[in-house]
């Protein structure tokens, strides 16, 4: 479909963004010229607290894979609570994640 350049007056396709005879921005009402931008940003103690989760799960995997190997399977138990702590740390910050973005 056709329409008008603001501009020149020139016929242009409602597609361009630019009008190829003048170099007018093509605005089709919809949104202003410059369209704003909103960056949620996540607080620190938030990250801090993923990290946190991230390094206690890592040593629950590694305190499992230690104990399969020297076949110590009373420190898998061991291995898999703090694997487990470290899953609901990570939940714990992605729901608080969650909630402070809305």
């Amino acid at each position: 479909m056709l329409i008008e350049c603001s501009e020149c007056g020139h016929q242009i396709s409602d597609k361009a963004t630019t009008c190829p005879n003048c170099g007018a921005p093509v605005s089709d009402g919809k949104y202003d010229k410059q369209q704003k931008v909103f960056v949620e940003e996540t607080s620190k103690d938030i990250k801090i607290v993923n990290i946190i989760g991230a390094i206690i799960a890592t040593i629950g995997m590694l305190i499992i894979i230690i104990s399969l190997v020297s076949l110590d399977f009373y420190t898998v138990w061991f291995g898999f609570a703090v694997l487990f702590f470290g899953i609901i740390v990570g939940v714990v910050s992605g729901v608080k994640k969650w909630w402070h973005h809305g």
